[in-house]
Order: C-alpha cells, then structure tokens, then sequence
C-alpha cells in the first residue's frame, strides 16, 4: 500500500516491528508437532548480544562495451551466513566445540578422574557440526518468538579470551552455515527465517 511520502518514516504500525533486546541463542531447534511450540538445547547465556549476517555476493558478468551495472545481469555467486558472540557460561562442550576437540575423562594416573580432559585432533568430524543453531527473539507486540536458523552450522571462533578482576571472562563463538553434503548447489538452503504471524 503506498502513502502520502513524508520526512520519516514511522506509521501506526512502526511500534509492532522491533525487533527487542538481546535474545538467546539455541542449538539443534526442531518443531515438536505434539506440543506445538519449537524446542533445542540453550548454547548458554550471552553478554554483548549477537550478530547476525547472511550476505549474498553478486557477481555481474563483464561484457565488451557495457560500462555501467545492467538490471537483470546479476548472479548469485555465494551465500554465507553466520553468526557470532560471547558466552558468559564456561561449558566443556563450547570450548571443545571451538576447538574441533575431544572430552575425555582423567584417567587416574596422569590426571584425576574427577576431571574432564579436553584435547584436540586434526580432523573434523561429522560431530562439530550442530543441526541448526538459532536466533531466537521477539517481535515488539507477538506472543511468539521469531527464529533466524542456520543450518549445518560449525563454530570457526577458536578460543581467545581476556580475564581481568571484578568481570568474568567470555568465550568468543562465531557459527558458520553449511550447505547438506548432498546437495552443495542448494547455496540458500543453508539459513532459514522462522517468522510469527502479526497478531496485532
């Protein structure tokens, strides 16, 4: 529907569509058909909020003489699609995940048994990939959560960290989408938005 143009550009309906505070991150989100609602596994709890990226790279064919970008002579070269922030919580999972790592426990000799060991490898396995991992916040005015999936996402973030007196020090997560092994050309099935019907 077009308006009268003006200055700004807030409407009636502007306070509907914010997207509000900092949300939560999940992984492995599936739809669960018996209770109706999204359920997955908390990544942990945040600081900093989120950010969130999928970026489509164009690519516009050079042709002899045309000097100038032309409507409908643009490809789709990739899509990527990630997204990153820092954990408050210091799970064993998220820093082996970071680390393309393995938990073992202590074996009683050469650590205590009531200790988890972490080491790396140098192959990735089918497990560092998570499902999906999640967006998942609120519409101003909507009783349901919006959800922005990546899908066959992996952590490339590695662990770096900074601790310092009076403040807890934060994992660093950054989550890359990946296309399904079986169909690599399929370059936008690898994120998905979850969007709730307005209600108001």
């Amino acid at each position: 529907m077009t308006t009268e143009i003006k200055t700004n550009g807030y409407t009636a309906d502007t306070a509907k569509h914010y997207l509000l505070n900092t949300g939560a991150i999940f992984k492995n989100v599936a739809y669960n058909t018996t209770s109706g609602k999204y359920e997955g596994e908390p990544l942990g709890a945040t600081v900093g909020g989120a950010k969130f990226e999928i970026k489509v790279n164009l690519r516009q064919p050079e042709v002899d003489g045309v000097l100038a970008k032309v409507k409908g002579n643009d490809l789709i070269e990739s899509v990527e699609a990630t997204i990153e922030g820092t954990l408050k919580e210091w799970k064993k999972e998220n820093i082996s995940q970071a680390l393309f790592g393995d938990i073992t426990t202590g074996d009683g000799i050469t650590a205590p048994t009531n200790y988890k060991i972490i080491t790396g490898r140098s192959t990735i396995l089918p497990t560092d990939y998570v499902n999906n991992i999640c967006y998942v916040g609120k519409i101003s005015g909507e009783d349901k959560p919006v959800i922005i999936m990546l899908k066959n996402a992996i952590n490339t973030s590695g662990l770096s960290f900074e601790a310092k007196d009076k403040d807890e020090a934060g994992i660093p997560f950054k989550f890359e989408a990946r296309a399904d092994s079986d169909k690599p050309e399929d370059i936008n099935g690898i994120w998905e938005i979850i969007y709730p019907e307005t209600t108001i």
